[in-house]
């Protein structure tokens, strides 16, 4: 399933948006996302993204990962929409490194990122978010973050 998207999604180079919402598959799994994250590297025309994996039950820190990596290989992005609402493996070092790999993104302008009832993320991971937000290369216009 999810590998199958991920091997035509990495084909789509001059793809410039594209909204990915799982938020009503429980089932998927941080093997899938991360799957889809990586086919996301190629895609240096990207410009809008949607990655929205609320409610799945089973993704954990190594599927944020591999989503903020995803991201740092985005040049073009202008605006990210993420929603890890209610992931109970999601912690404050996805939170970190989520952070950490928007800073060189030079047209970044807005970013939703939805952390709701994850209850594994505390003061010190959103410190380090927003520390990295205070170090991008470019302000950003729009930041939306619901904990």
């Amino acid at each position: 399933g999810l590998q199958l998207l991920s091997e035509g999604l990495s084909k789509l180079v001059h793809l410039e948006v594209i909204w990915l919402d799982f938020s009503s598959a429980g089932n998927i799994s941080s093997r899938g996302i991360k799957a889809l994250a990586t086919s996301l590297e190629g895609l240096t025309k990207l410009g809008r993204l949607g990655f929205h994996v609320q409610r799945c039950k089973a993704v954990g820190n190594s599927a944020i990962f591999a989503v903020g990596n995803a991201l740092k290989m985005l040049p073009s992005l202008q605006v990210a929409s993420l929603d890890f609402a209610g992931l109970k493996r999601m912690t404050d070092a996805s939170l970190a490194h989520l952070g950490e790999c928007l800073v060189d993104l030079q047209h970044l302008a807005a970013l939703r990122l939805w952390c709701s009832r994850c209850k594994e993320i505390s003061d010190e991971g959103l410190q380090s978010f927003a520390r990295s937000l205070s170090t991008l290369a470019k302000p950003i216009a729009t930041v939306h973050v619901d904990l």
